[in-house]
């Protein structure tokens, strides 16, 4: 067991830092994170695992593409909900969840709430979990990008991954599965995101042959003790650690593969848009490109390790994809699951979650600039629709006035050839007409 705070913030001396919610580094990435050796390791592991070959000191689970991030738990013998991760705020009733004044919580922590009040869960245990449906309107749940199949069964869904020890204000993180059973209710689905006991259909020997040569390769980069001794110290660099990952989380979203010449381009875009003064800006360009100029054979080794790590990635999650049944939570035909995630005997996590075009970055940016213009066309179209009116009662107006001076036109002009013709004079603009047409007295 360990405490919160240190496992999921520090995990350990050369690891990366982490967010309340448990952010996790891709499996890739590690090899920039102080232990280039992590990512082989857990690619080993991941492969053994879905080969069917049983590991007691590392643990396995799916990724889950969840909606609202949250904690259910009892403390002093109290059920309480939180939003998004243990440091927030305690909900101990539906009136506390109102008074928060957001409308979210209560429509979406409310049920959840609601049926924990009837769960078994030890006291000063909590669960953090994800929303996955809190209503069986459709056929298909879309929490957030990834679709999934309704569940047969439960009102509302939910996906937890963690499970915590409360030691008066502390949340201690149990490294296990969590207990599942805890959570049981006849309303509530609880999605099963454990793997370690499951069966996977045997893999394909291409696959399986292009995991074992990707493993080699990055083996291969990982013998060479001055390449792992560069690669684990640039985390000391601070300033290129940033930028280098900033490049990684692109790749993730675009290409999916990285290369010394994009790094290169990379570098003064990123520096460009970095909120400091131009010498700062000028000096930065200077340092960074000597940096990479002076080790330029240890970057085109790292990025080749990179792609390696990732093109075997790949195949795994190809794999997952043909075994969706290790799971009670099912995606929909052309769906995957967000990924998978390993925890090895050190408690340090990595995640296994494909990149580029068709991996799960890319599509979930693609989600969210679909549901920013939803949310953009439904406040403009009141706003349209007034403007559209406003016009139109413009233009009516402008024509009735037109009409109107129109006709004070010609009443004034039928007045002043009246007058012109009392007086025995047609008007000069109008000659013709006032001859033509003035009776003779």
């Amino acid at each position: 067991m360990r405490k919160f705070s240190f496992f999921l913030i520090e995990q350990k001396d050369n690891t990366p830092k982490r967010g309340v919610t448990g952010h996790l580094i891709h499996v890739s990435d590690r090899l920039i994170h102080g232990d280039a050796h992590e990512t082989l390791r857990s690619i080993r592991s991941m492969s053994d695992h879905l080969s069917n070959i049983p590991s007691k000191s590392n643990k396995f689970s799916v990724k889950a593409d969840g909606g609202m991030s949250a904690v259910v738990g009892k403390k002093d013998g109290k059920i309480f909900v939180k939003y998004k991760g243990v440091s927030s705020p305690e909900f101990y009733s539906i009136a506390d969840l109102k008074r928060s004044g957001k409308e979210h919580y209560v429509t979406t922590l409310g049920p959840l709430l609601k049926r924990a009040k009837e769960m078994n869960i030890d006291d000063n245990t909590a669960f953090q979990l994800d929303m996955m449906f809190t209503n069986r309107d459709n056929k298909t749940i879309q929490p957030n990008t990834i679709k999934y199949n309704l569940p047969d069964e439960g009102k509302i869904g939910i996906a937890p991954h963690k499970q915590f020890k409360i030691v008066g204000d502390e949340f201690h993180a149990i490294e296990d599965a969590p207990d599942i059973k805890q959570l049981h209710h006849p309303e509530v689905h609880v999605a099963d995101l454990a793997t370690n006991n499951k069966r996977y259909k045997k893999m394909k020997q291409s696959r399986s042959e292009d995991i074992m040569r990707d493993m080699n390769l990055l083996d291969s980069h990982l013998s060479d003790e001055n390449f792992v001794k560069f690669s684990n110290s640039l985390q000391d660099n601070k300033k290129l650690h940033t930028m280098l990952q900033g490049y990684l989380n692109k790749d993730a979203r675009e290409k999916g593969e990285v290369s010394l010449d994009d790094f290169r381009k990379f570098i003064p875009d990123y520096i460009q848009r970095r909120k400091v003064g131009i010498k700062t800006k000028h000096q930065e360009h200077i340092d960074h490109h000597n940096f990479v100029n002076d080790n330029e054979d240890h970057f085109h080794t790292l990025f080749s390790a990179h792609n390696a790590s990732t093109r075997a990635m790949h195949s795994m999650l190809d794999h997952l994809g043909d075994n969706h049944h290790v799971t009670n939570l099912n995606p929909m035909e052309g769906h995957e699951h967000e990924g998978m995630v390993h925890t090895d005997e050190n408690g340090v996590m990595s995640k296994f979650v494909r990149r580029g075009p068709q991996g799960f970055a890319a599509k979930n940016a693609a989600r969210t600039e679909e549901l920013r213009s939803q949310v953009q066309q439904a406040t403009s179209k009141p706003k349209d629709e007034y403007s559209v009116k406003k016009r139109e009662q413009q233009v009516l107006s402008k024509v009735k006035d037109d009409k109107l001076s129109q006709k004070r036109r010609q009443r004034g002009s039928l007045r002043d050839r009246f007058s012109s013709f009392v007086r025995g004079s047609a008007p000069q603009n109008t000659p013709e007409k006032v001859s033509s047409s003035s009776p003779s007295l």
